[in-house]
């Protein structure tokens, strides 16, 4: 599977405490989308309730680390997988 997603900042100068933080939402997303199954990853509809999870869960591991909101929305760029 090959996932790229971009996010949106609430505030331009939240991007340097975002990009520090980039190992964190790594290890976030990956955590969501490992404990789905195939068939959630593939289908289509899924695709949006697997992006609002990353998202929330995004939200919420950099709420704990800043104490505050930097994420605004997460838009999947690139969404691949084997069959």
């Amino acid at each position: 599977m090959r996932i790229a997603i971009e996010l949106m900042v609430s505030d331009l100068a939240m991007i340097p405490d975002a990009e520090h933080h980039l190992p964190l939402m790594r290890a976030v997303i990956i955590d969501v989308i490992g404990k789905k199954d195939e068939a959630q990853i593939k289908s289509l509809t899924a695709r949006e309730a697997l992006r609002l999870e990353i998202l929330k869960e995004l939200r919420m591991a950099l709420k704990s680390e800043l104490g505050e909101g930097v994420i605004k929305d997460l838009l999947f760029t690139k969404y691949l997988y084997n069959t």
